[in-house]
């Protein structure tokens, strides 16, 4: 007989607070369940601790999935962690990231990214309520992903997605990435289905690496001089490291280069090289009927005020064909964001925000400027 307790995560847990989502499992099957602080009945079965798994919520847990060329597993990770780095707010250094393989071939990595302040938290409070997850999990997904949209309720969460993308159902993301699409809702029976399923087989453990659950070792003192003999060529493998990474690092973007100068020749109709590239395709795109001018008008204009304030950034930018540049900003308040597109409107700019909350906690407006007629 085996038996399991999951416990749900909060995105900000109360270590004085044992309230959450529970499920107590034995044999493959549901004997309790509860959204109270009832799960402490269930940390012992017949005097033995049982096995803990905490779900991770999907507010505070940045699902991916990154496709590959075919490479060795170890270059395949470091590129799915550059591809979902790229896309992530904050210091690299502040996230926590996990990539799991393919279950199947054709299939992408699925990568989750937290902030490490995040990891500590639940930690501390799995601590303070006197357990110990040896796994955790992303609730997100135990989403099933299909062609069509879907929606469910997790720990009280709800969730939406499709193949390749899942995300906390919230307002502003349905409407930028679902639009009026049809969303399917997924069954309780469902979600129980994929979490039993994900017990048995975790879609991505987030306690890996500095989150790694800490087991006690011991060194054989006739193997110290072993040790200190590997640790003498240390530096000469991470001399190796460093060497090959930054012969991928130049590979990939030679490749980039090329793609880039294949696809700019064929949208424009002449061969260009990667020098002009740029230039051409913005002296293309102001000739467009509609384009409403160059790009590089309200480019410099959104430039100028940033320069003003200097804790924004821009996380995104894009261009439309009626002569709209979209952005995506980010700032730790919305105060900052708030006085350039103050600034943006005396300058004679028509200016449209829809602020939210990152997943690191920095305040976000996706914007897009246009000159008055």
């Amino acid at each position: 007989m085996t038996a399991t307790l999951v416990l749900a995560l909060s995105a900000v847990p109360d270590a004085r607070d044992a309230t959450t989502y529970w499920w107590s499992i034995v044999d493959d099957a549901i004997v309790a369940r509860g959204a109270d602080a009832g799960w402490r009945d269930h940390v012992t079965r017949d005097g033995v601790p049982v096995r803990v798994v905490a779900l991770a919520p999907a507010a505070a847990t940045r699902i991916g999935f990154a496709r590959v060329a075919d490479m060795p597993p170890r270059q395949a990770v470091g590129i799915a962690r550059m591809q979902a780095l790229e896309s992530a707010l904050g210091d690299p250094g502040t996230l926590h990231f996990v990539a799991q393989g393919p279950t199947a071939p054709g299939e992408p990595f699925v990568t989750a990214i937290v902030a490490n302040a995040a990891m500590l938290e639940w930690l501390d409070w799995l601590e303070a309520m006197g357990v110990d997850a040896g796994s955790i999990i992303p609730a997100a997904l135990l989403l099933p992903l299909g062609e069509d949209w879907r929606a469910a309720s997790i720990a009280g969460e709800s969730v939406i997605g499709r193949s390749g993308i899942v995300f906390p159902n919230e307002p502003a993301l349905v409407s930028a990435l679902v639009g009026q699409d049809e969303v399917a809702e997924v069954s309780p029976e469902t979600i129980d289905a994929a979490l039993l399923a994900a017990l048995g087989a975790p879609p991505l453990d987030l306690r890996v690496g500095a989150f790694a659950r800490r087991r006690r070792w011991f060194v054989d003192r006739a193997r110290i001089r072993e040790i200190a003999i590997l640790l003498a060529f240390v530096p000469v493998i991470a001399l190796m490291i460093a060497l090959a990474t930054l012969w991928q690092f130049n590979a990939s973007a030679e490749r980039l280069d090329a793609d880039a100068v294949a696809r700019a020749s064929m949208a424009l109709g002449k061969p260009v090289t990667i020098a002009n590239a740029e230039a051409e395709l913005n002296v293309r795109a102001s000739n467009i009927a509609g384009a409403g001018g160059q790009l590089a008008t309200p480019l410099a204009a959104l430039y100028q005020q940033m320069q003003g304030e200097t804790t924004i950034s821009a996380t995104a930018l894009g261009w439309r064909s009626d002569g709209t540049l979209a952005a995506t900003l980010a700032a730790p308040r919305i105060d900052e964001i708030n006085r350039l597109l103050l600034g943006l409107q005396r300058e004679g700019y028509t200016v449209t925000a829809v602020p939210r909350q990152g997943s690191d906690g920095r305040s976000i407006a996706d914007m897009t400027i246009r000159a008055r007629p």
